[in-house]
């Protein structure tokens, strides 16, 4: 934890976590496209928290996520985006913001 002043700010050191990926395999009649036919997309989380995915600048994880999905074929109006990008560590958006809340937590 960093103090300045009368504030409190948590540092979290986690290796490379802006940088995140999605992978997609869009379904082809009833089934999944192969692993072949997987989609990938790289985004960058700015300090802001906002995601940039292919110039794009989105809000959320789900809105940088149905972008990508869409892009690849899916004709999906929702997706889950905290579950469905993961940083090089392999940890989705959602367990790093639990981390983030349990540290918070302890201090």
């Amino acid at each position: 934890m960093i103090i300045y002043g009368n504030k409190k700010f948590i540092q979290i050191d986690f290796e490379n976590e802006e940088e995140i990926e999605m992978q997609y395999a869009p379904m082809i009649g009833n089934k999944k496209a192969s692993k072949e036919d997987k989609k990938i997309y790289k985004g960058i989380i700015n300090m802001d928290g906002k995601i940039i995915v292919n110039n794009k600048i989105f809000d959320s994880p789900n809105h940088a996520a149905l972008y990508c999905i869409n892009n690849a074929g899916s004709p999906r109006k929702t997706v889950n985006g905290w579950t469905s990008w993961k940083t090089k560590n392999g940890k989705n958006l959602h367990q790093l913001r639990m981390e983030y809340l349990q540290m918070v937590n302890k201090n």
